[in-house]
């Protein structure tokens, strides 16, 4: 996992949110009096303008 030295428009803590999903293969949703669990399978591709 690449960190805000390579994505420096993506905040530390988005990255680190993105992190659960992607370790886990799942993500949890919480709604009211509800939680429902979801397969999370992907791959985060990411790219900045070597110029900046």
């Amino acid at each position: 996992m690449y960190h805000a030295t390579l994505m420096p428009e993506w905040s530390r803590h988005t990255l680190e949110v993105l992190r659960e999903p992607l370790e886990s293969g799942h993500v949890n949703v919480a709604r009211a009096a509800r939680t429902d669990a979801f397969p999370a399978r992907f791959q985060l591709v990411a790219a900045i303008e070597s110029s900046i």
